[in-house]
């Protein structure tokens, strides 16, 4: 094995140390260091910089602390309307964010002095916020390091949430506006982010797709101050620009992140956003979480349709508008998410849940953040094993519950965020170690019949009273049976938590003991018995038989 050469270091006389380790075990060490301590070790001299630039050089940090060059306690002008910042501290603040500019520019000025051939092939990452007068030299990096480049990172700073910096004669030095003659292309990049307001025009993130032929997840956030390059004359057309390419579809990429909305009053209210044509173009799409601020219902309806179509989704984030998504999945006819596993929602009552779900053939679990919270405090000391009689099952309830055969898990939580690399979404299927399920189905099979058990947590004296229908919505009341049945509504009051069992069997309500005495029939444990698609044998079925003929 070859040593490293140190000049003037006698080697057998010297005791041993790292530097005296072969090269090949030094490459090993330095496969577990981390980027402060190779930073530290590379300004100890020379011997160690070869090792310590792979572990550097991996990742390219094009940002600066978001500090730079203002107070910390300075607001930014224009996105704190409760903040009242007089003339000083507005001329203060911008001059504040000119010395930002000015040194973000001499940083990417100072990457390019000490990169070489050898280190841009190093880069697997690259972080940047784009600042007036740093673009060219952005650029430049992501040229050199295109080739090995996996992640790029494109965000603004939470200080600087929006700063209309680019307005002209700036809008030409915008990273977008740049990027389209570029040529821009990235073989082995697989993952992109960009963050809240860090660009100006949502068309850069078709550029990018474009130019990454194998990437496999994308995270875009343009929900603020974004505009349209094809619709928006002050931004773009005022003051020419090129044609911006289109995308050949499909893209690889398995899981998307996309959060937008549809734009300024003066925009084409019946255009395709940049980010709807990227989801639409992407077929190979296994996890999305999507906020789409649309401004009508139109264009909620045809972002819902292109999901409703992707054949290999599995996981759906819907962040906004969940009840305009439930009414445009009931309103389509054909049948869609085939593969879609586990549905995740917020902000939307538990009656929706419940009297609207649409029907989805593979579903399991269906996640929500309820605008009626529950004391989970509370929920946390209840034993579902104290229900003990059966309430009738909602008729669409029960032929929604049939068309979903492997629905068995409703989860909640008072706030639920979802991280932008999706990675928890495998923690919201399994319910994670805090999380306890609001509801649970169970249904048992016999010779093509199917009883139906729904046990759900829910606030209040839980009663049936005899009302009238066309008074109960208007009280809040759910779960109404039917006009034929009383007029019969169960309502949510004042009062503990506690759980409530409903069953169905060809609209008729089974009685849990029977259930019970069906499952020891069967000679099957609880945890045998209370799951999805039971299949019941002889002795079972023969024990709801005599209850049927007892009635």
């Amino acid at each position: 094995m070859s040593l490293i050469d140190v000049p003037r270091l006698n080697l057998l006389s010297s005791p041993p140390s790292l530097i005296t380790l072969p090269r090949e075990l030094l490459n090993l060490v330095f496969d577990f260091v981390d980027r402060p301590s190779a930073l530290a070790l590379a300004r100890t001299g020379s011997v160690f910089a070869p090792f310590c630039d792979k572990v550097i050089w991996q990742r390219l940090d094009l940002k600066l602390n978001p500090n730079h060059g203002h107070s910390p306690s300075t607001f930014p002008p224009e996105i704190s309307p409760r903040v009242s910042l007089s003339d000083r501290e507005e001329r203060a603040w911008w001059k504040g964010e000119e010395l930002h500019q000015v040194a973000i520019k001499a940083k990417v000025a100072m990457v390019h002095m000490r990169a070489d051939e050898k280190r841009w092939r190093m880069v697997q990452e690259v972080f940047l916020e784009p600042r007036p007068g740093a673009v060219d030299g952005m650029l430049y990096a992501l040229e050199m390091a295109s080739s090995s480049l996996r992640r790029l990172v494109i965000e603004r700073s939470a200080k600087t949430d929006f700063i209309d910096d680019w307005r002209p004669p700036k809008h030409h030095q915008s990273l977008e506006i740049k990027s389209i003659d570029r040529g821009l292309s990235f073989p082995f990049l697989t993952e992109l982010h960009i963050g809240p307001n860090a660009i100006r025009f949502a068309e850069l993130a078709l550029l990018l797709v474009q130019a990454s032929p194998n990437l496999r997840c994308l995270f875009v956030d343009v929900i603020y101050d974004v505009y349209n390059l094809a619709d928006n004359a002050l931004s773009w057309n005022q003051y020419g620009g090129p044609s911006f390419p289109v995308i050949v579809p499909p893209t690889s990429i398995s899981t998307m992140r996309i959060r937008f909305s549809h734009g300024w009053p003066g925009d084409n209210p019946d255009r395709d956003h940049p980010l709807h044509k990227l989801l639409r173009w992407s077929p190979n799409i296994e996890r999305l979480s999507v906020h789409a601020n649309s401004r009508t219902d139109a264009q909620r309806k045809s972002i819902v349709e292109t999901a409703h179509g992707l054949t290999k989704l599995e996981y759906l984030h819907w962040e906004y508008d969940a009840q305009g998504f439930v009414d445009d999945v009931n309103s389509l006819r054909d049948v869609g998410f085939l593969r879609l596993r586990l549905l995740v929602f917020h902000d939307i009552p538990w009656s929706v849940i419940i009297e609207q779900l649409p029907a989805f053939p593979m579903i399991e679990t269906i996640y929500f953040s309820p605008d009626e919270h529950y004391y989970f405090d509370e929920f946390d000391e209840l034993d579902p094993c104290e229900a003990t009689s059966a309430w009738p099952m909602l008729s669409l309830l029960a032929r929604r519950l049939h068309e979903s055969p492997r629905l068995r898990t409703f989860r909640s939580s008072t706030y639920l965020d979802l991280p932008p690399d999706l990675d928890d979404f495998v923690n919201l299927h399994s319910g994670g170690d805090k999380e306890r399920p609001i509801g649970e189905v169970w249904s048992y099979h016999h010779a093509g019949s199917e009883i139906l058990h729904l046990r759900l947590m829910g606030a209040g004296s839980m009663m049936y009273r005899s009302l009238d229908l066309a008074n109960a919505a208007d009280q809040g009341y759910i779960f109404p049976r039917s006009p034929e049945e009383e007029r019969q509504t169960r309502t949510f009051g004042d009062g503990e938590l506690g759980w409530w069992d409903y069953t169905d069997l060809d609209a008729a309500v089974v009685p849990l003991s029977v259930l019970e005495e069906m499952r020891v029939a069967e000679g099957a444990s609880i945890v045998q018995w209370e799951r999805r698609g039971v299949e019941v044998g002889e002795a079972g079925w023969a024990v709801l038989s005599a209850w049927q003929q007892g009635c």
